[in-house]
């Protein structure tokens, strides 16, 4: 296996690994069709992902977060669900931006708030 395809290997089994955790089996399967071209990266893929795995813990115990129940993502219009849009690449929609920007405001003005109460240096 050339080592620039290894390589993109890598990152591709990389990001799977993440979204394994964070989206639903239907999304990953789309999402693996869009970044692997046919059944001999799909098997090169799972090679690469075997060879990470570690041996020398069962299966069970490399794979205990799964039995936990589904974590719940946070819905649109909150500020994690912002960060989750950012994170994959996509646009946010506009309640997820309003709750950003609106999160901002208040830190801002947190922050303005501190400044003021905290004694600045009198030199």
């Amino acid at each position: 296996m050339p080592d620039e395809y290894a390589d993109q290997l890598a990152e591709v089994a990389s990001e799977l690994i993440q979204r394994v955790r964070d989206d639903d089996p239907d999304s990953n399967a789309r999402w693996l069709k869009s970044v692997c071209d046919g059944e001999d990266d799909l098997v090169a893929l799972a090679v690469v992902l075997a060879v990470a795995v570690p041996d020398d813990r069962p299966f069970r115990h490399l794979t205990a977060w799964a039995w936990l129940p589904a974590r719940v993502l946070s819905p649109c219009g909150t500020v994690a669900a912002y960060r989750r849009h950012k994170a994959r690449g996509e646009e946010p929609d506009q309640e997820c931006v309003e709750a950003s920007r609106e999160y901002e405001r208040v830190q801002k003005r947190l922050s303005r708030q501190q400044a003021v109460d905290t004694p600045g240096d009198e030199s």
